[in-house]
């Protein structure tokens, strides 16, 4: 419990101009699950890549709102790379968070104009409207997420990223690009 508490304390100095860190104790002691849930949340990261992960958030995130356990998360995962899954005893390539690698080739070309949550969106739309279209439906719940991940990438549904992305922008902002 003291690591959740660490952690919204951290986020409360970060995005409160009069932090209240007192607050949490106070929370502890009357919703313990809530503390609890957090604390479950990042149980196999370390407080320092927690911390870390917030501090990132708070300083690319432009509407300066609080993050949830899922955005930390997101960014937990992107930092780091996931242990090779191993499948009827044979191990699967390592990969990393596919939007994070495609938001990491862009600002490498000088042309990242997007978010993190953005990239996000277009992998999942790849991974969950377009692969379903591609193959049996059946065969698309049968797959786990890696599994779903390899097979969009081996089908080449990878390589209109960029104009995924540009549409999803479209939808939800009214323009190409976020900034």
């Amino acid at each position: 419990m003291e690591k959740a508490l660490e952690i919204l304390k951290h986020i409360e100095e970060l995005y409160v101009a009069e932090p209240d860190l007192d607050k949490f104790e106070r929370v502890a002691q009357k919703n313990p699950e809530r503390v609890a849930a957090w604390d479950d949340a990042f149980k196999e990261y370390d407080l320092v890549d927690v911390l870390n992960a917030i501090d990132e958030f708070w300083t690319y995130k432009s509407s300066k709102s609080r993050p949830n356990v899922h955005q930390l998360l997101t960014m937990l995962r992107c930092n780091k790379e996931v242990a090779p899954k191993v499948k009827d005893g044979v191990k699967e390539e390592k990969y990393t968070d596919y939007a994070f690698a495609f938001m990491q080739r862009d600002m490498k070309l000088g042309r990242c104009h997007h978010l993190l949550n953005m990239y996000q969106r277009a992998v999942s739309r790849i991974v969950n409207e377009v692969l379903p279209e591609m193959i049996s439906s059946e065969e698309w719940q049968k797959l786990e997420v890696i599994d779903r991940y390899s097979k969009a990438m081996q089908l080449g549904l990878f390589n209109e990223f960029d104009e995924i992305i540009v549409k999803i922008c479209r939808e939800l902002t009214g323009k190409d690009s976020q900034f």
